[in-house]
């Protein structure tokens, strides 16, 4: 089952397109994040590191 917190995150379909894009998005936020593979919708979503 999906949650909407799942729903609500960008998804993507492997971690190598996830990590590409982490690139990007670290660079305009300024901030670190990682990556993970869901549980729930199986795909991979990004989540940042404090």
């Amino acid at each position: 089952m999906v949650t909407k917190s799942c729903t609500e995150k960008k998804r993507f379909d492997s971690e190598i397109e996830a990590r590409r894009e982490r690139i990007h998005i670290e660079k305009e936020f300024k901030k670190k994040y990682r990556i993970y593979e869901c549980n729930e919708c199986n795909g991979w979503h990004f989540s940042t590191i404090n």
